[in-house]
């Protein structure tokens, strides 16, 4: 019998773990993303060794996310992905991220590294503000103090080709418990798997338009402000089913 038949496949062990082996499934998330550039200069000290970003201005991406479907329960998620390049390859780098549930944190943080956060996110469009002419989304933490804001036109249909995707990377950083080196710092890759909806027109349930991204709290404890848009993109927003794989170790700073 193997550990994991035995104990599970994370802690607590007992087979009493949050989450099992990926790959994990999502059905029917809506996602508001929000292309925009940034300061590669103030981006640059939240990215790991040997990470760079890819040009400057940097591009960079807004998410936000109602998963009513998951392994993990129903959830929201908001993100800042940067672009960069690491071993000639381009990736997008999740820098920083916010959930409202602990099982996705938890997840997230221990199979991947994804630096995820407890945070009050709130989207329009699953009832937790009120729907106007715009989709509209926000993120706090602690609640009241606003990391960001974001809102939407939905303008015309949009076409899967207009966004042009990189695969992620992801720091895994375990510390020492005796105070030594990590006794895991390693960067993860994690190709993505999504699915658009259709709609009764057999169309992808993929819109796009106009958009408004502010980052107003200037916070080390939460550095979002960072990513102050230079300029903002053609807006998406989209229902879709994901998987989420296991990942690939593409660099251990351990060993290198």
């Amino acid at each position: 019998m193997s550990w994991e038949d035995r104990h599970g496949y994370a802690m607590p062990a007992g087979m009493a773990e949050p989450y099992r082996r990926p790959p994990h499934i999502y059905r029917d998330a809506e996602d508001l993303l929000i292309p925009f550039a940034a300061s590669a200069e103030a981006v640059a000290p939240l990215l790991p060794p040997k990470v760079e970003p890819l040009e400057d201005p940097v591009p960079c991406w807004f998410k936000a996310r109602w998963a009513p479907f998951s392994p993990h329960g129903a959830y929201h998620e908001a993100y800042i992905a940067t672009g960069v390049r690491f071993g000639g390859e381009a990736y997008r780098f999740v820098t920083v991220i916010g959930t409202d549930q602990e099982a996705p944190l938890v997840a997230g943080r221990e199979i991947w590294g994804y630096p995820k956060k407890l945070a009050a996110i709130h989207c329009s469009w699953t009832g937790h503000a009120t729907p106007g002419d715009q989709l509209t989304a926000r993120v706090e933490r602690p609640a009241g103090t606003v990391l960001a804001r974001a809102a939407m036109m939905l303008d015309r249909q949009g076409e899967p080709a207009e966004m042009a995707g990189y695969p992620a990377l992801s720091l895994k950083l375990v510390p020492s418990a005796d105070g030594g080196p990590p006794d895991v710092a390693q960067l993860i890759r994690l190709e993505g798997g999504a699915k658009l909806a259709e709609g009764a027109d057999g169309r992808p349930f993929l819109y796009a338009g106009r958009a408004a991204l502010d980052l107003p709290t200037v916070t080390d404890i939460d550095p979002w402000h960072r990513f102050r848009p230079l300029s903002v993109g053609t807006a998406f927003f989209m229902r879709a089913d994901y998987v989420h794989d296991l990942g690939r170790v593409v660099h251990d700073y351990r060993k290198a």
